[in-house]
């Protein structure tokens, strides 16, 4: 498991790091944060790499994998992590269905949504894709990874390429990609 208090002691972690920033970006069905923390600094020059991460609160192995992910690149020691926020910055949801994990549930948000498969056409029964999709609307993205693994027999990280097209491309590529494990789209 990965619980509620972990996540919670990495966004003061991140909140206290002078490489990172954190913010609520929007809240669950039930009216949990939804955490987003900024690892970089955004310029024109940069890459903008969204990672989420928990989108079927039964896979919190992908949330332990997020949390080595965020502590390795705010290493200030390790030169390939300072490379990394050299040439962009992360974007990174660390759970994307804090009421299904809450609840325990498998694959559902607290309205029974999965919300792998509501990236195309959200609705006000997932406000947390809606809030990351117009977080994503601000920043703009190169890069987008959807972080989960059920066992370490299957760690899946699902990755897209993005060529600067319109936002308007990315949620249907999103859709797409989220629909069809490790589908890559150039």
């Amino acid at each position: 498991p990965y619980f509620e208090y972990q996540r919670e002691a990495l966004i003061t972690d991140c909140a206290a790091s002078s490489l990172s920033t954190t913010d609520v970006i929007g809240q669950s069905v039930n009216g949990k944060p939804l955490h987003q923390i900024t690892i970089g600094e955004p310029s024109d020059d940069r890459k903008v790499v969204w990672i989420v991460t928990r989108q079927h609160a039964g896979e919190p192995m992908a949330e332990w994998a997020t949390e080595g992910l965020v502590r390795y690149l705010l290493d200030e020691d390790n030169a390939t992590s300072q490379a990394l926020l050299e040439k962009a910055v992360f974007y990174i949801v660390p759970n994307m269905n804090p009421d299904g994990s809450a609840a325990g549930n498998l694959r559902a948000n607290a309205n029974g949504v999965d919300l792998n498969r509501a990236w195309d056409k959200p609705s006000e029964k997932c406000p947390e894709i809606v809030a990351v999709r117009d977080a994503i609307a601000k920043t703009g993205i190169d890069y987008f990874f959807d972080v989960w693994i059920i066992n370490f027999t299957q760690i899946r990280v699902n990755f897209i390429f993005f060529r600067k097209q319109a936002l308007s491309n990315w949620y249907f590529y999103c859709s797409i990609i989220l629909s069809r494990t490790n589908l890559f789209i150039f």
